[in-house]
């Protein structure tokens, strides 16, 4: 039994708040893709998917289809337009990928992602039933992947969270499969090891300021400081001997006779 669709056009209307009904899906369809009924081999409107599959007669008019209309058409819903993605059934992917900046443009967001298969298209996801019709920061990226794609990636330096269909969870922290409910053991050893090392910051600080300490001793021991010298000027010299000169004239030193004491007469 085959379970591949082939040449399949789809309509994808899950990006709307609500359901469409049967009428607003044709309309929408003749309206818009301008698709002839008669090169139409089938069309199903998916219950679970909310998008419509529309079977082409030949892989040809489905990739002409959708690189015509392919987000160039809106649907009203809840006050607010809806631009509706139209893409080929085949082995796509669609990514969504959380959290990027709105200034990141989507053509950044593309050339990251192609290390993970080629891209069909990407496009900014809108909120449907809050906020109706704003985009809501998800980057919806349809790609056919070549690997898996973790959980956790970096573009441009930003940090984002990554969900898809029958992805394998990877840990945020070591990047290998995720252990729900149990510590992340790669990121306990670094956090353990950074904490020793902060441990031993102290000491090593310590270490260097006694040597520090007993370097400027044994520097100062080894060049002691040098004689003071004064420098005065000759002016300088004669000014402080002419006052001390006054000073001696002032209070004049006196000269004194040594009278010898008298000698007592010999019997």
């Amino acid at each position: 039994m085959a379970t591949v669709r082939r040449n399949t056009l789809v309509v994808d209307f899950s990006v709307l708040p609500v359901k469409p009904n049967a009428a607003d899906i044709e309309k929408f369809l003749r309206n818009n893709l301008e698709i002839e009924m008669a090169s139409i081999k089938n069309l199903q409107c998916h219950t679970i998917r909310n998008c419509t599959f529309i079977e082409m007669r030949d892989i040809v008019a489905a990739e002409r289809v959708a690189s015509m209309h392919h987000l160039k058409h809106s649907m009203a819903a809840g006050g607010k337009n809806f631009n509706i993605p139209v893409y080929v059934e085949d082995a796509a992917t669609n990514v969504r990928i959380h959290d990027l900046p709105p200034g990141m443009s989507n053509e950044v967001v593309a050339e990251h992602m192609k290390a993970y298969g080629k891209i069909k298209s990407v496009a900014r996801e809108l909120w449907k039933k809050f906020f109706i019709g704003i985009p809501n920061g998800v980057r919806v990226v349809r790609i056919e992947l070549d690997k898996h794609i973790p959980s956790f990636i970096r573009i441009q330096g930003q940090l984002t969270a990554v969900s898809y269909k029958s992805q394998i969870p990877t840990c945020r922290k070591c990047g290998r499969t995720a252990h729900p409910k149990q510590k992340c053991s790669a990121a306990a050893a670094q956090q353990k090891k950074r904490e020793e090392e902060t441990m031993e910051l102290p000491n090593v600080a310590s270490v260097q300021q006694k040597q520090e300490a007993t370097n400027s001793i044994h520097s100062v021991a080894d060049n002691p400081e040098p004689n003071v010298t004064i420098d005065i000027s000759t002016e300088q010299v004669a000014e402080r001997s002419n006052k001390r000169q006054q000073r001696s004239n002032s209070h004049p030193v006196s000269s004194c006779e040594f009278n010898p004491p008298p000698q007592k007469n010999q019997p």
